[in-house]
């Protein structure tokens, strides 16, 4: 985990951990428009058309995961905080933030059913990862399970779809730490 620069900071207080209302960009490929990055054990992105929508510049989601209540909330203008205990999931944000992820994305490979991701030698842990995240749906993250299985959501339109949001994430700040932190990171906005 790489700290947060220190100019990030902020006050206990609460309501400083929202955004201002933003609009959904939808990319075909995701089901809806309540869905995170990826498919993730215990997301919000059913949860998230619940919850109110921000009310200030800043949205810091405590359990980043597939960061469902910022992709539906975040505008351009948005400072979003992502704040995630795994460093696999963590390392997975930071790779999606990069401008080069966009193009390495669709030549990622799409293994068939049963096939284990350990057979591509030539992806990075953090490709790895991000694949497995679509192939082993209903997997708790931290399993690390890189075996293909019948309900694999990774396919040419998943890819293409995935690889067009990496640019809503481009000025986000991604966080490995614990949640119980969170004033640490985040400057506040009243």
């Amino acid at each position: 985990c790489v700290p947060l620069p220190s100019e990030l900071r902020a006050p206990p207080d609460e309501s400083a951990w929202v955004g201002i209302p933003g609009m959904w960009l939808a990319v075909k490929g995701f089901e809806d428009s309540e869905s995170g990055m990826f498919r993730y054990f215990g997301s919000k992105a059913s949860l998230a058309q619940h919850l109110p929508a921000p009310t200030h510049g800043t949205i810091v989601e405590l359990f980043a995961g597939s960061a469902a209540y910022a992709l539906r909330y975040a505008t351009p203008n948005t400072r979003v905080v992502l704040i995630e205990k795994i460093p696999d999931i963590a390392a997975v944000w930071r790779y999606l933030q990069q401008e080069s992820s966009t193009a390495e994305i669709l030549q990622l490979p799409i293994p068939s059913i049963g096939e284990s991701l350990d057979n591509y030698p030539g992806l990075s842990a953090v490709q790895r990862k991000l694949i497995s995240l679509f192939t082993s749906v209903g997997n708790k993250p931290h399993t690390n399970n890189m075996t293909v299985g019948a309900w694999t959501k990774w396919n040419e339109t998943t890819r293409r779809a995935l690889s067009e949001r990496t640019r809503l994430v481009r000025g986000w700040t991604i966080v490995c730490g614990d949640y119980r932190e969170a004033s640490k990171y985040v400057e506040g906005e009243a």
